[in-house]
């Protein structure tokens, strides 16, 4: 049985709490070890983004700053990587599993790890490119034009990304019809079933595969013993009718038949 659309969500908001929770640990590490608190950063980085230009003047607190944001950044992105490599190595996130949720096939067998790493790829994308662009920022800090270009690349990228996240979030209602498929289930053919409730069968590969080879899946019909000894009674008869037929010779050495070819009468 699928699983339906409020179980997911439920799923979804616990799998989102700890990726939350472990982000603004990694914040508080990085904001510890570089002797800043979270009101001077907060205050900073909206600075920085209501007058920009003025902060350009002095290289080095910029840098300071892009270089930080990077970094909390960069973590909280392979948090939610690694977090999430749980689909992909196995059947199901922390939250779905905690739920009873299990990913498999649409048609109801294992999904293959094809399926489920492009389950991955799908949903994750957004921050996987993402975070490369962040990483070129970070590598091209000290070089004022290379870091330009690569923030205005993070700029332009992001606003695409963000138009694909809001695709990808108007499809995950469509789980509330049916078939309860989200997008990323239709396009990457799987589906999200109750553990409790599923018995995974044969996927159609492994089926085709055992019948190129030989092999049955289903059971064969019961044996008839009936039938068996007509068709043994049959073959007897049919045998029977072709026994040889007694010759006999002439003087010429001619061969006579002594009876019909069937059992008739003797001539």
């Amino acid at each position: 049985m699928r699983a339906d659309a409020g179980r997911r969500i439920l799923a979804s908001i616990f799998d989102v709490t700890v990726l939350v929770l472990c982000s603004v640990l990694w914040a508080s590490l990085v904001l510890s070890v570089s002797q800043m608190t979270w009101g001077q950063y907060l205050s900073s980085m909206m600075s920085l983004a209501e007058d920009g230009g003025s902060l350009y003047q002095d290289h080095r607190s910029l840098f300071t700053l892009v270089n930080l944001s990077n970094l909390i950044y960069i973590g909280s992105s392979f948090c939610c990587i690694l977090y999430f490599l749980s689909e992909v190595f196995g059947d199901a996130s922390p939250g779905k599993r905690l739920l009873g949720l299990v990913i498999g096939a649409q048609d109801e067998s294992e999904a293959d790890q094809d399926s489920k790493t492009r389950r991955y790829l799908i949903v994750l994308a957004p921050i996987i490119v993402l975070l490369c662009i962040r990483i070129l920022i970070s590598a091209n800090a000290s070089h004022l034009r290379s870091f330009l270009i690569f923030s205005l690349l993070f700029s332009v990228v992001s606003s695409f990304l963000r138009l694909y996240l809001i695709l990808l979030f108007c499809g995950t209602f469509s789980a509330f019809r049916r078939d309860k498929l989200c997008l990323h289930d239709k396009l990457s053919r799987t589906a999200v079933y109750v553990k409790a409730h599923w018995t995974p069968r044969t996927s159609s590969t492994e089926e085709s595969v055992r019948r190129d080879k030989g092999f049955s899946l289903e059971e064969p019909p019961p044996r008839n013993p009936d039938a068996v000894n007509k068709l043994l009674f049959k073959s007897r008869n049919y045998s029977a009718s072709f026994e040889p037929i007694p010759v006999a010779k002439s003087i010429n050495d001619e061969e006579i038949p002594l009876r019909g070819l069937f059992g008739g009468e003797d001539k």
